[in-house]
C-alpha cells in the first residue's frame, strides 16, 4: 500500500542558507508521527512543506499520490499558540472555519458543542479567549481542528508552554482523540518522553544540514494509558532516543 504522506529527496534553502537536504520520510494512512530534532534543525520548515504552505527548494511532497502545491484541503493546522479571536467566544472560534464559507446552521453548532465537549469544554462554550487558562486555549484549538473533520492532523508543539500536569491531560486527551477520529497526524516537539508516548513511530532529525538521522517504531499498543511513562520498557525507549539526539 502506498504511504499516505510522502517526503522525496526533499531539500529547503532560505537564501545562502540550505536547512534540509534529502529528505526521504513516509507515514501511512491513520499513522502517529512525531518529529524530534534540536533547535534550529528545520521541524516547522519540514512541517509546512507538508501542509503546502512552503514549496520545497528541491524534491517533491506527495499526499495521498497527488502532489503537493497548495494548502492541503482535508488538513488542519495547529499551531503553537492558540491562534483564537480575543472578540470571539470559544464556540464562535470554533465556528470559524464554517463562517469563511457559509452561514453555520444548527446542526454545525451543535456539532461545535460536541466537539467542545470532547475536549472538556462543555459549558465554557460562551467565554471568551482572555477568559481561559493556557490548557483551555490549547483544548479549543484542538477543538477547532477537529471541527472539520480533518484526515490529516498537523501540530507544531501545540503543548510546548504548557505545564508538565496540563501536558499530560492533554497528551492522554489527544490519544483518545487520535482513537476516535483516525486522522492521520504529524506532530513536532522537543519532548522525547511526549514523542514516545503519543506517537507510533519517531523521527530523528538533524546534522547540517538536516535530514532524517533515525527511525524509531514505538512497541506499545493502543489505547495507551499515562501509566506507560513508569514502565522500564518505556524509558528505554525514551532513552535510546535521547541517545541519539546526543550523538547529533
Amino acid at each position: 500500500m502506498d504511504p499516505y504522506i510522502q517526503l522525496k529527496d526533499v531539500g529547503v534553502t532560505f537564501g545562502k542558507d540550505v536547512v534540509l537536504q534529502r529528505v526521504d520520510l513516509s507515514v501511512e494512512k491513520q499513522g502517529f508521527v512525531s518529529i524530534v530534532g534540536k533547535s534550529g534543525t528545520g521541524k516547522t520548515t519540514l512541517i509546512k512543506m507538508v501542509a503546502g504552505m512552503l514549496a520545497p527548494t528541491e524534491g517533491e511532497v506527495w499526499i495521498q499520490g497527488e502532489k503537493v502545491k497548495e494548502p492541503h484541503h482535508d488538513m488542519t493546522y495547529v499551531f503553537q499558540k492558540p491562534v483564537l479571536l480575543e472578540w470571539r467566544t470559544l464556540l464562535e472560534n470554533i465556528l470559524l472555519p464554517i463562517e469563511l464559507k457559509r452561514k453555520p446552521t444548527q446542526a454545525d453548532r451543535d456539532k461545535a458543542k460536541q466537539v467542545l465537549a470532547l475536549v472538556e469544554l462543555a459549558g465554557d462554550e460562551h467565554k471568551y479567549p482572555h477568559e481561559c487558562s493556557g490548557g483551555m486555549l490549547s483544548r479549543a484549538a484542538l477543538a477547532r481542528a477537529l471541527f472539520t473533520s480533518p484526515n490529516l492532523l498537523l501540530m507544531d508543539e501545540p503543548y510546548a508552554a504548557l505545564d508538565a500536569m496540563t501536558k499530560e491531560l492533554l497528551q492522554v486527551q489527544l490519544l483518545e482523540i487520535a482513537q476516535d477520529y483516525n486522522p492521520t497526524v504529524i506532530f513536532i516537539t522537543h519532548d522525547i518522553q511526549e514523542a514516545a508516548f503519543l506517537s507510533d513511530r519517531v523521527i530523528l532529525i538533524g546534522d547540517q544540514p538536516s535530514r532524517v538521522m533515525q527511525e524509531y517504531t514505538i512497541p506499545f499498543h493502543r489505547p495507551r494509558k499515562k501509566t506507560l511513562k513508569f514502565e522500564p520498557e518505556f524509558l528505554q525507549v525514551v532513552k535510546q532516543i535521547y541517545q541519539g539526539l546526543e550523538t547529533l
